[in-house]
This record gives C-alpha cells, structure tokens and sequence, in this order.
C-alpha cells in the first residue's frame, strides 16, 4: 500500500489575529512540527504542503525536512487546498491529510489509521466531547447534542479513489466541506474512526497556544521534537 501525505496550511488564520504556523514552539515553528511528522514516516512515500507562501513556508521548514516534502499555492478553502495538492501527488494507494496548525500528532496515530485502512473509504482520528455539547444561536441555547459525540482530528486518511471522485463530483462546492471525513461521507461511504489523542490539539485560537506549549514542555522534550513515547 503506497501511502502519501498533504499538509493543508493555506489558511489566514483570521481568528488567531497573525500567521500561527510561524509561532515557534520548543525552537520550532508550528509548521515544522506538522510537516516533520509526515516527513518522517517510514510507511509515507511523499508530502506535499498547500500553502499561500511557498517561501515562507519553505523558510519555516528549513532543516526539517527533506527531498519528499514539495510546496504548492493551496486554494481558498481548505478542501480546495486539499484538491490542488492531491492533483500534483504521485500514484498513491491512500492519502493523509493533515493541519498544518496541528502540531502534535504521533506516529502512533498514524499506525493506528493505516492498519484500519481497508475497513472504510475514509479512517479518522477522534477523541470523545468530554463536555455536554450545545447548539447557540444568537447567544441562546438553541438545541442540546447527547449521544456518544466525538471531537475529529487530523491526520485523516482516505482512500485515493474515493477522494477522486467526491472533488470531481463536488468541484463547485468544496468549501461546504470542512474535512475529508464529512466529504466522503456526503457521497454516502462509510468513515471508520480510531481513537486520537488529547494532546492532539489544532492552534486555532490565542488560549489554544497556551495549551500547546504547555504540551510541549510536558511531553516534547526530545531535540527532534517528536513524542518520546505513547501519551495517555
């Protein structure tokens, strides 16, 4: 099975307020730690990044990656960046698709995807709501979500021709999508799950950063910044 990645990091990071992928963490860029994951990989042939500065994205990786990591101009969604960045891949069996906000993904989880490859279309990563979940409108409760309610997470994987097909079929309306897993879900196929990992956190907001250094401090102290171990 031959397995290639994408790094999704053309966002504007709007509600952060500056470009996070730029924030260093532990001596390294939020960037980096995404992409050197995926770089490293055994079981990952190939990387591509959709970005909307290839120099700086180039700059922010200097050092952590290699000749399998390639940049592109990514579009102006995510699943837009996604498609760009799939059309230049070589032939491959299955795709990852990772954030590039999210620097704190494992090898584990990867492990975990791949070998639940042949059970759906689409495998993802999750971790349960630990909190009761409401629907707001207008700063009112509008709608209160029960049941067995799980956060997604990145990587996500899926098969190469599935996702094919759903960008062909979806081209005009790619931004309603925003991630793989409700994409291949909206063709009706099947998307399987793996348990995440807490400390797999998406920089999104300002709080969010002071959460990730926290996890870093905590369990990143090797120099090549990846985990040293499982974390519960």
């Amino acid at each position: 099975m031959k397995v290639c990645a994408i790094v999704a990091a053309s966002g504007s990071s709007t509600r952060f307020g500056s470009d996070k992928l730029e924030i260093v963490i532990n001596d390294k860029p939020i960037l980096a730690w995404s992409v050197v994951l995926l770089a490293r990989n055994k079981d990952i042939s190939e990387v591509v990044v959709a970005t909307s500065d290839i120099n700086k994205a180039k700059r922010l990786t200097e050092g952590y990656v290699s000749s399998n990591v390639n940049f592109i101009i990514g579009g102006a969604h995510r699943e837009e960046s996604v498609k760009i960045a799939f059309e230049t891949l070589p032939s491959c069996d299955v795709v990852l698709v990772h954030d590039g906000a999210r620097p704190f993904a494992n090898d584990e989880i990867i492990k975990r995807l791949l070998s639940e490859a042949k059970s759906s279309a689409c495998v993802i990563p999750v971790v349960p709501a630990s909190s009761a979940v409401k629907r707001i409108d207008k700063n009112n409760v509008v709608e209160n979500l029960q049941g067995h309610l799980h956060l997604a997470q990145t990587p996500q994987l899926v098969w190469s021709e599935p996702l094919r097909f759903a960008f062909k079929k979806y081209f005009d309306r790619l931004s309603d999508f925003n991630d793989e897993a409700s994409l291949i879900a909206a063709m009706g196929l099947s998307v399987a799950t793996v348990p995440g990992f807490v400390t797999n956190i998406k920089v999104t907001t300002q709080d969010d950063l002071f959460l990730a250094k926290a996890i870093a401090e905590k369990f990143y102290k090797r120099p090549d910044g990846l985990y040293p171990g499982k974390l519960a």
